[in-house]
């Protein structure tokens, strides 16, 4: 049984080639005040549902079998039912009814620089218009809203805007278009205040696989993020300095050229750093990783050969002190170290982040975070053995 949402639904209507079909299954008093409609003359049929039911032949024998028809009634149900009592495969139930397609936004980009937009919204069941007007990764203002704020919302988080999601916890994403291959990737950030939020290097050691996921990491330990964190290698051994809980896993500070960095919690503040900066005394915890990609804001050159695209995970701390962690979603490709150190230096973007380091990445690369019934994950393809685990702090 096929169905469609209100915003699939208001993407069709303003086009004579795509505009469906309508039947509506609602009462005829209640048809009459109130229809779908689009910008595109929309055909319709109103047969009450349950007469659609019983008199299914009748009412098949009145529905174009060449194009798409879409079923509607106040909320969904009874439209569900028709469309299966029916039985034909060019129906398709709206989701939600009518009362979803009151409440439908449908955005519009009226200028958008790479740096300042401006979105309309046709709330297009009322004929009534509303307006974001924003900086990518900075502030949005929205004008006239609607009741419903969640469209307004995923625009302030695709558009790049930091989305509060809890005191001291910050969401944002942002989409990158590839032309040549042809693929849309997207870098998932939180940011955090180590005011509030704590941040522990955790270890799956004492678990019979040696390894697990970022979900399993924070469902175990309780924290409300976790992301993969050093490198390992294929028994699950650190390949670099790796410090939990004031204790030395690895005691080497390697001196390879990709272990350019280190991640430390020193007097319970999170920090970023070069390796020839680290003293391991200081830290109760800490991982090496790499490469380092900014040090006090300056560009730190990379290995040669490591500038392909490729899934990335990384951590930095802001000009604000803020714990920065962010994942590319994408399966094959992603960002080169170029790119994020462009990313996180350049003032367009509004990350601010002079310290940055790069953490395993590949298919190790992978968040999960969960705050009430928010949750969100990036899985990897492989389990892995350290992760860096967020939590709130104690009133």
């Amino acid at each position: 049984m096929s169905a469609i949402t209100t915003d699939e639904l208001a993407r069709l209507v303003d086009d004579p080639a795509t505009a469906p079909f309508v039947l509506d299954v609602r009462a005829p008093d209640q048809y009459q005040r109130w229809q779908i409609e689009g910008r595109a003359s929309l055909a319709s049929l109103n047969v009450p549902y349950w007469t659609a039911i019983t008199d299914d032949e009748e009412t098949r024998a009145k529905l174009p079998t060449d194009r798409e028809v879409v079923v509607v009634c106040a909320h969904g149900g009874s439209s569900d039912m028709v469309v299966d009592t029916l039985g034909m495969p060019n129906l398709r139930n709206l989701e939600g009814g009518m009362d979803a397609w009151a409440r439908t936004l449908v955005p519009h980009v009226l200028f958008d620089d790479g740096i300042h937009f401006v979105i309309q919204y046709d709330r297009i069941a009322k004929a009534c218009l509303s307006y974001a007007v924003g900086a990518r990764g900075g502030t949005m203002a929205v004008i006239d809203p609607a009741a419903d704020l969640r469209p307004y919302l995923a625009t302030a988080t695709d558009m790049g805007a930091w989305r509060s999601i809890q005191k001291g916890v910050e969401q944002r994403k942002i989409a990158f278009q590839r032309s040549e291959p042809s693929y849309t990737l997207e870098l998932r950030l939180l940011r955090f205040d180590p005011n509030l939020i704590s941040v522990r290097v955790l270890t799956s050691s004492d678990s019979p696989s040696k390894s697990a996921t970022a979900k399993s990491f924070a469902e175990k330990s309780g924290a409300m993020a976790a992301i993969n964190a050093n490198y390992f290698d294929e028994r699950g051994r650190p390949l670099a300095y790796l410090k939990i809980s004031d204790k030395e896993i690895n005691r080497s500070v390697s001196k390879h050229a990709l272990y350019t960095g280190v991640f430390a919690v020193i007097d319970g503040n999170p920090a970023v750093m070069h390796r020839d900066d680290f003293v391991p005394t200081q830290a109760s915890e800490a991982l090496q990783s790499g490469p380092l990609l900014l040090n006090h804001g300056a560009v730190v050159e990379t290995m040669r050969g490591l500038g392909r695209y490729a899934r990335r995970t990384v951590l930095g701390i802001d000009k604000e002190g803020r714990i920065i962690i962010a994942v590319t979603d994408a399966v094959l490709g992603g960002l080169s170290f170029v790119e994020l150190q462009e990313l996180f230096s350049n003032p367009k973007w509004q990350l601010d982040t002079p310290e940055l380091l790069n953490l395993d990445g590949g298919g190790s690369a992978q968040l999960y975070f969960r705050l009430g019934r928010l949750e969100e994950s990036v899985p990897g393809t492989s389990e892995v053995p350290v992760a860096i685990g967020f939590f709130a702090k104690a009133n």
